[in-house]
């Protein structure tokens, strides 16, 4: 391989000396009579090795080097004057030169400073290359986790929007026998989630509770329409079959092992922080949250909206209750809860009407 240096003196003779040696040598060289002219060279062309006088005028070696290191960071640069003072040969070095050598120069020492430099030279590009390879690398590297991380999160929206989808497949179906569950559903929805957030719970736990309190009454789909839409007062034996709806729920959801906080809620809903609810007489902490939480939210607007049993209740009288049943029907933190964002919850009773 061949490989071209640039010589740079103001003494001709010099230039026409170490010409000489460079063509022994094997190297293709292009010579300059001072550092500007030298500088020219180096912008305009491609060179391996610059081999440079320290004293020049227009441009000393000094400037030189330092611009020349500029242009090209793996320039190999041998610095060869006359003078023996250290502190300029520290200057030169500092500015960016491989090899400094003292006139006149010997044919072995330049040899030597040129292979040096070259090696010099191949190690930097080389490194350069494998830094270069192994940035595209990273970047396809990157590029295709990317594209995996896509794809796996358009699956799993699509998981989560199939999950949706079945909470509102659930949610009709429960509306089926009941009429009156519509926006019930819904408005409890609403409660349970303005709630949840003024207790600090996060996003994913506010959604998943909104979204499974909206069918915390499927197993009613399981009750006779003529038990669900009587007008009057149930039979002690017509309410045991109603209270039925709590168990049967938990059965449907069970079969979604997804469903573990639904399933709660269909079972235990019903529940008194005192132990006097059904279906199993839970109390205190022992009832799940999810479940403690849509109770109230339940029973509030149950006694708010007109069924076909009852005329519907004004929103003070609904509140007045909810107070009243603080520690026996209902948790007393989510009560003090509820009541902290009553403005709220008017709102929303007033947005979704009959």
């Amino acid at each position: 391989m061949s490989y071209r240096v640039l010589l740079v003196d103001d003494d001709l003779n010099v230039r026409e000396i170490i010409g000489g040696l460079l063509e022994v040598l094997g190297y293709e060289y292009v010579t300059a009579p001072d550092g500007q002219a030298g500088l020219d060279h180096l912008r305009q062309e491609s060179f391996s090795v610059l081999v440079t006088d320290i004293h020049m005028p227009r441009m000393d070696g000094l400037q030189l080097v330092q611009q020349a290191r500029l242009l090209d960071p793996f320039l190999g640069i041998i610095v060869i004057t006359g003078l023996t003072d250290l502190s300029m040969a520290v200057q030169v070095m500092k500015a960016g030169a491989n090899e400094y050598l003292l006139k006149p120069v010997q044919f072995d020492a330049l040899s030597v400073s040129l292979e040096k430099c070259l090696d010099h030279r191949r190690l930097q590009l080389e490194i350069q290359s494998y830094q270069t390879g192994l940035e595209e690398k990273v970047e396809q590297r990157t590029t295709q986790l990317r594209s995996t991380l896509h794809a796996l999160q358009s699956a799993h929206d699509a998981v989560k929007q199939a999950h949706l989808d079945l909470i509102t497949v659930l949610a009709k179906a429960a509306e089926i026998n009941d009429g009156d569950t519509g926006h019930h559903v819904r408005r409890v929805s609403a409660y349970v989630a303005t709630i949840a957030e003024h207790l600090g719970k996060t996003t994913d736990e506010i959604d998943q509770l909104a979204q499974f309190a909206t069918i915390h009454d499927i197993g009613k789909v399981t009750i006779h329409p003529d038990i669900l839409q009587k007008p009057g007062k149930l039979s002690y034996e017509e309410f045991d079959v109603m209270k039925q709806h709590t168990i049967r729920g938990a059965e449907i959801l069970k079969q979604a092992s997804s469903l573990e906080m639904a399933v709660n809620i269909a079972l235990h809903h019903h529940e008194w922080y005192d132990g006097s609810g059904y279906p199993h007489g839970l109390s205190g902490d022992t009832i799940p949250f999810e479940a403690r939480l849509t109770s109230i939210a339940d029973v509030f607007d149950a006694l708010t909206m007109r069924r076909c049993y009852k005329e519907a209740w004004t929103i003070d009288q609904a509140i007045h209750t909810i107070r009243a049943e603080r520690g026996r029907q209902f948790d007393p933190t989510l009560v003090d809860a509820f009541l902290q964002v009553y403005d709220k919850i008017v709102t929303i009773r007033q947005a979704l009407p009959e």
